[in-house]
């Protein structure tokens, strides 16, 4: 759930720059036909969805905004090649210190993690009521509605709501309230036909569905609501293009009548007389047919907008690795020179060596993990005690799988030298091979180094 909740977040974040760039664009698209409002909609919409997208040399977003900050507490980080690997051992030569070496563990609990749970947990029960109290509320709805008069095509009136609506995605339906005048009944017709001509009930059930994601966040909030509104106030002025500006008077009217003293309690559903009916009715006597020079400086404007806000910014191939890998050491060690990133990376792994032969440029690799006193957090879980650690030392190998290195005539072996305690001796490879041949099943473990996929050295790990 840490790399849902870290790609939910990254949305979120991505998608709420471009909130505030949309709602920007809207105060300078005001005189102009809502409908190019509402189309920008489409473009936040799309990155509160996908966590991935292309990248653009366009793009407005900032690259900072793609970097999520890790700290030493998260319970998750991909490996990536040139990244540090836990556990590493020092094994009679200095060895890269890392959060498990130092009794930091990315897995101890901490109050920073702790934290991070009760979030993730809160955002779940938050998703989950929203989502139970929508599908409640349909289920209240169609059985209210389940006495509707049939009038014609997809068209029925019932006395048991208070304002038209839209309801249904595959197959919408058109709910009237009793009572209506013949001439209201045109102008919410052709609204709610223009609704469904332009799939506005799914485009609004998938909006409600992210607010459900995101509604931790505030300006998602903020943007659904915005988003219908400019939903309705589009609607409104396709109708005073089809009918002509002499209604103007008498549809806001019939807005004003159906939306007075009466509130849509259902989210999904298009009800008419909803969503600031003050600006609707401000915005239909205020509206004039644009002219082509309007439309086509609206048309570019939300293309140029698309192409910043959809896609990210070019990076180079391999700087999000790299990236990741400085914040990864920065979180564990508080520093990082950029010079170590210059290099090839480099990981340190400690393990079993099996396969080595003269006749071979490969070996097998089965890695270990080497638990200390200083680990004693992880011991509970894995159902270890002191008593388990004699030497001071536990080898862990939860899984033995060999994984297949490469090895060079540059590749370094060295042994510990028993006529110089605590001191290392380099040897060739086939004294290494003709040291741990004999030994079989009981060999010691080994440090390897690998860069860029080959092993440069294998080192005999000390066993007290």
């Amino acid at each position: 759930m840490d790399l849902l909740f870290a790609d939910l977040l990254q949305m979120s974040i991505t998608g709420s720059l471009c909130i505030l760039v949309v709602i920007s664009a809207r105060l300078l698209l005001r005189k102009a036909p809502t409908i190019y409002s509402y189309a920008l909609w489409s473009i936040v919409l799309f990155r509160l969805i996908c966590p991935f997208t292309f990248e653009s040399p366009l793009s407005f977003i900032p690259a900072d905004a793609l970097r999520l900050p890790l700290t030493a507490s998260q319970a998750a980080i991909p490996e990536f090649p040139g990244t540090f690997q836990a556990p590493l051992v020092q094994a009679l030569e200095p060895a890269v210190q890392t959060p498990a070496a130092s009794g930091e563990a990315a897995g101890s609990p901490d109050s920073s993690s702790l934290w991070v749970k009760v979030i993730q947990y809160v955002w779940l029960a938050g998703m989950g009521v929203m989502i139970m109290h929508s599908v409640f509320a349909i289920i209240r709805l169609k059985r209210d509605l389940k006495d509707a008069v049939h009038i014609s095509g997809n068209l029925y009136e019932t006395g048991r709501i208070s304002t038209p609506f839209v309801m249904g995605v595959l197959k919408p339906r058109i709910y009237l309230p009793a009572g209506l005048q013949e001439q209201e009944k045109v102008y919410i017709i052709k609204h709610e036909q223009v609704h469904i001509r332009r799939l506005d009930p799914l485009i609004k059930l998938i909006a409600f569905a992210v607010l459900c994601v995101h509604w931790l966040n505030p300006l998602v909030w903020l943007a659904y609501y915005l988003m219908c509104e400019d939903m309705e106030k589009s609607c409104d002025e396709s109708v005073i293009r089809q009918l002509g500006s002499g209604i103007k008077q008498d549809y806001s009217l019939s807005l004003l009548a159906l939306s007075s003293g009466r509130r849509f309690s259902y989210r999904t559903p298009l009800a008419f007389g909803e969503h600031g009916t003050k600006g609707r009715i401000r915005n239909i006597l205020h509206y004039r047919k644009p002219g082509v020079w309007t439309i086509l400086l609206c048309i570019t404007a939300v293309a140029a907008l698309a192409a910043g806000l959809l896609g990210n910014p070019k990076r180079q191939a391999d700087q999000a690795e790299r990236e990741y890998a400085r914040q990864f050491i920065e979180s564990a060690t508080g520093e990082a020179a950029t010079e170590d990133f210059n290099a090839a990376p480099e990981s340190r792994l400690t393990g079993y060596v099996t396969g080595l032969a003269i006749e071979t440029e490969t070996l097998s690799f089965d890695q270990v993990e080497w638990l200390t006193m200083e680990d004693s957090d992880r011991f509970a879980a894995l159902n270890i005690s002191e008593e388990d650690l004699p030497g001071g030392f536990y080898i862990l190998n939860k899984y033995e799988i060999n994984d297949p290195y490469k090895v060079t005539a540059e590749t370094e072996y060295k042994l510990i030298d028993r006529e110089q305690p605590g001191s290392l001796k380099s040897v060739s490879k086939q004294e290494f091979i003709a040291y741990f041949k004999p030994l079989a099943g009981n060999a010691p473990p080994c440090t390897i180094t690998v860069r860029n996929g080959t092993v440069t050295s294998i080192t005999e790990v000390y066993v007290p």
